[in-house]
């Protein structure tokens, strides 16, 4: 069996790559998501609609931003962990 390492190394895992939830409570905020900026969409002028499209640019980078720090931290803390745990036994 090849090690996760491995695996990582050779591309053949990508934490990004994992496919979007698909739980109710997920396609149901999707929905609402959608909805909501559809209807916001169709009450904006061009002018709106172009300020409303960067504002979601800017989001969606804030957002990729917090969830990279997120990984790292959840990465290093799970390595603590597991280097407590050997240390331990």
């Amino acid at each position: 069996m090849k090690s996760t390492l491995k695996k990582l190394w050779n591309g053949e895992i990508s934490p990004w790559s994992a496919p979007e939830p698909t739980t109710m409570e997920f396609r149901k905020i999707a929905e609402k998501v959608d909805k909501e900026r559809a209807l916001l969409e169709s009450m904006l002028n061009e002018d709106g609609r172009k300020i409303l499209e960067n504002f979601e640019s800017f989001h969606c980078e804030w957002l990729n931003l917090e969830n990279e720090n997120a990984f790292l931290q959840g990465f290093s803390l799970g390595m603590k962990m597991a280097a407590e745990a050997f240390l331990t036994n």
